[in-house]
């Protein structure tokens, strides 16, 4: 712990100054402080630092065959997919550290007077992967190759939680394909107890998807409606549970962190589709007949290079379409009216990487969310009026932009903006349009409670915009050994 004294000595001269010297000094003094909170909240000192600013982290140290450390060594790593090459050389103690994207990769690591060594590796989002190694003297050209898998625990870090990798993304079957019931698999994950729900989708989640957060806020707190992504978009995402750190939070349940997929050198596409009905469905227990269903999803992706090894694009678009009928069963028969509407739901994304060197590289990513359903509000209580469609419309637009200064400096800048539109629309309306006697209430209609019964609805209209700008600045020093300092900033409104 570092203590600080001070001491302050008055000036009685100073006691005479004006009061409108005062105030100017009192507003400077206010700014000043402003900006030293803000650095002082952007100041994180971890050992090592999380890969949170980046996707991914690789760090590791270059030795000999008697334990000794090689500096000056070079280390390559090359994403097999989209051909991307990240290079950085080890320092005096033989330590390296490479932010890169997440993948698979073919890592070198060349000295000369010393073998080469080859090791192949999968990186995940969020993670600090470890890799060392040992190379022995050679006077002759000679390479060695090992061939290793993803750690299955990221020993850098404590916060609890984990990975949901790209083969479990591709290929764990999911009833209805929302990539959120993954999350259930990492540790400390629940589902909510009233309703069976994952935490997610009532609201108690931050999500952040290629580091932007889009999370929808309603009064101050998490909407249980969130904007959805086509699980085809979604590359792979890590899950914190618990003990988030300082780049971290707005959380009361867990985080996730989600990366889209990117293209690669290869141009490939995929189209699918999931349909369920009620002909493959069983009795109900209860109804002792088989209820009601239809539910239709397609979705297609496609991806390439406009220059190998440079720059890949990438674009999905998923559909949904799912009937229904909202039942009445009143004590008043005339008013107990079945109501049939189609929910329909689509979702797009578009994606550009530009890896302009193998320090500086540009990614730009927009994406949409467009979705209309019913509420209802069926049952014994309501009447077929107290219903109403509901619309969500969100449009994101998002941009990273990472260049590496040196071999122990990283500089991270993130910027988007995110529009979230909720409407609320009553089925039955005034007739003719709106309240006559009202300019100002439009498209609503009255509510009538009644005891034990509601007839009407009104309507809600909700406009949000999510502006965010945040800068990571990384660097690293050696001090009893190696820390990693990390000093930025984040603006969101």
């Amino acid at each position: 712990m570092l203590r600080a004294r001070c001491r302050v000595r008055l000036n009685t001269s100073r006691l005479a100054a004006t009061r409108a010297d005062t105030n100017e000094r009192r507003t400077v003094m206010k700014k000043w402080s402003v900006v030293g909170s803000l650095l002082v909240i952007g100041l994180i000192v971890a050992l090592p630092a999380p890969g949170y600013a980046q996707e991914s982290t690789m760090t590791g140290t270059a030795t000999d065959s008697t334990g000794g450390v090689l500096p000056g060594a070079t280390v390559t790593a090359t994403n097999v997919e989209s051909g991307n090459t990240f290079v950085a050389v080890t320092d005096e103690r033989g330590n390296f550290r490479l932010p890169v994207r997440i993948g698979n990769y073919r890592i070198t690591a060349e000295l000369a007077g010393f073998t080469t060594v080859n090791r192949t590796l999968q990186i995940l989002v969020g993670q600090t992967t470890v890799v060392n190694f040992q190379m022995a003297p050679s006077t002759v050209q000679e390479t060695v190759t090992v061939t290793a898998d993803a750690p299955l625990v990221d020993t850098t870090t404590s916060t609890v939680g984990a990975n949901i990798d790209p083969r479990q993304m591709s290929e764990l079957p999911l009833n209805g394909r929302n990539w959120m019931d993954l999350t259930l698999l990492a540790p400390g994950a629940r589902r909510n107890e009233s309703v069976g729900l994952v935490q997610n989708r009532q609201g108690y989640t931050s999500t952040k998807v290629d580091g932007q957060e889009v999370t929808v806020m309603y009064h101050s707190s998490p909407d249980s409606e969130q904007p959805g992504y086509s699980k085809d978009a979604i590359a792979e995402f890590e899950v914190v549970a618990n003990r988030f750190d300082a780049t971290q939070g707005r959380s009361a349940g867990m985080l996730v962190n989600a990366v889209t997929k990117s293209g690669t050198n290869i141009l490939a596409g995929t189209l699918g589709g999931y349909f369920r009905s009620d002909k493959f469905n069983a009795a109900d227990f209860v109804a002792q007949r088989v209820l009601p269903y239809s539910n239709q999803q397609a979705s297609g992706t496609l991806g390439g290079p406009i220059v190998k090894d440079r720059i890949h694009f990438f674009a999905s678009y998923g559909f949904e379409r799912e009937p229904k009928t909202y039942t009445y069963n009143s004590p008043y028969p005339a008013f107990n009216i079945d109501q049939h509407f189609t929910t329909h739901t689509h979702t797009v994304l578009g994606r550009l990487d530009y890896q302009f060197t193998s320090a500086t590289r540009l990614s730009v990513r927009g994406s949409g969310y467009n979705t209309l359903f019913y509420d209802g509000a069926n049952g014994s209580t309501s009447h077929p009026s107290a219903g109403g469609t509901r619309s969500r419309v969100a449009p994101q637009y998002f941009a990273t932009f990472t260049h590496v200064i040196s071999n122990r400096t990283l500089n991270e800048i993130r910027g988007g903006l995110t529009n979230y539109e909720r409407q609320d629309q009553p089925i039955v309306k005034w007739k003719g349009g709106d309240f006559p006697y009202h300019p100002t209430l439009h498209g609503s209609s009255v509510v009538v409670s009644l005891r034990g019964y509601t007839i009407g609805a009104d309507n809600q209209n909700i406009f949000q915009d999510t502006q965010s700008l945040r800068d990571d600045f990384t660097t690293s020093y050696e001090w009893g050994g190696r820390h990693d300092v990390k000093i930025g900033g984040e603006y969101l409104r």
